[in-house]
């Protein structure tokens, strides 16, 4: 589908493109907002509401300012007082994490990135925090790629190397954990990470990652640190989820999770994201059960099956050597394994139905 790109940046991003950085400050009359959960874009379900237009700037001294449509202060926040809060790529602060509708797509430049819908800018992230060390990444300067794992991974198959332009997988909604009122967050994956392990796409079956308990699912996108995903839709135990992400050349990326059951879907676009599968190294891809606030069986879903794994390079095949790993930081469970085929994932726990 063909979009028309409506450029309509603020002073704040135009002064970033010129490398001209206003760093704010934080008032002294205790004014500053503490942001205790995501930042959701209109009337997002989730999080702080921010109107949609506005332009977010994360600045490398540890301040995030939103700046309105209208080019008003909508609030400024310290990093150091926003409570970290689970995603798919591990813990993150609040205020890095960003809500947006299904359909938005994505388009990077440098240290900006902007989301549309419909083809208006609805947000812009500024991202301060880490451009030096992201503008330092180069292939001639590449070291091989490494396993990149978080420590609320708790059992996972994976490939590194990878060149696929295609990554698609089944899998089936579980039971919720036998704990229905517990506090933990299962995350259920297939993913694609680049070779610095900066950048990630996830399309996620998520339970209570929103203090909702049930399973929902939404797609991801993490890069040096902040994170944007679409708004989650709820789906039943037993319906057949599909996810897949496809890179369509030009640095455009596609990632879509889908409810086949229902027929509902997730799309969500990136564009000039600066990673794909033509870099020296590949991608690492991986297929996961990632948890947190884990205190016992109780606290985990069913054993799950990835199923009718395809991974393709212009419509030809890629071979998989897939590694296995159980997390060591989960010594409170019990029966974890994992089990592959050339085709399959199973992720064994102590709950199988």
């Amino acid at each position: 589908m063909n979009r028309i790109i409506k450029i309509g940046l603020t002073i704040a991003v135009t002064l970033s493109l010129l490398g001209i950085m206003v760093v704010p400050v934080l008032a002294s009359d205790g004014s500053a907002t503490i942001v205790n959960s995501q930042f959701s874009i209109g009337d997002g379900t989730h999080g702080k509401n921010i109107p949609i237009g506005s332009t977010v700037t994360e600045y490398s001294n540890g301040i995030t300012e939103v700046v309105g449509p209208d080019n008003s202060v909508v609030l400024k926040a310290a990093d150091s007082d926003s409570p970290s809060i689970q995603t798919p790529d591990g813990p993150a602060q609040a205020d890095r994490v960003f809500e947006v509708p299904a359909g938005t797509y994505l388009v990077t430049n440098g240290d900006v990135v902007t989301a549309y819908q419909n083809n208006v800018a609805i947000l812009t992230i500024i991202n301060q925090h880490d451009v030096s060390s992201a503008n330092n990444q180069s292939s001639s300067s590449a070291t091989p790629p490494q396993i990149f794992r978080n420590p609320g991974w708790i059992e996972d198959a994976y490939d590194t190397g990878i060149k696929a332009d295609y990554n698609s997988a089944y899998w089936v909604v579980p039971h919720m954990p036998v704990n229905h009122n517990t506090d933990a967050i299962n995350f259920l994956f297939n993913s694609e990470l680049d070779w610095t392990g900066q950048n990630i796409i996830q399309p996620v079956l998520q339970y209570n990652q929103a203090s909702e308990h049930c399973w929902t699912i939404a797609d991801w996108y993490g890069m040096w640190g902040t994170y944007i995903h679409t708004g989650d839709l709820v789906v039943n135990e037993g319906d057949l989820i599909q996810g897949t992400m496809t890179f369509e050349g030009n640095d455009v990326w596609d990632i879509d999770i889908k409810d086949i059951t229902t027929g509902f879907t997730m799309p969500f676009d990136l564009r000039q994201v600066n990673f794909g599968p033509d870099n020296p190294f590949g991608q690492m891809v991986c297929w996961a059960l990632e948890g947190y606030h884990i205190q016992n069986n109780n606290d985990v879903c069913d054993s799950e099956l990835f199923s009718n794994i395809t991974l393709t390079r212009n419509g030809n095949p890629v071979s998989l050597h897939l590694k296995t790993c159980v997390g060591s930081n989960f010594s409170q469970l019990t029966n974890l394994s994992v089990a592959t085929s050339p085709t399959s994932v199973a992720l064994y726990t102590a709950n199988w139905y």
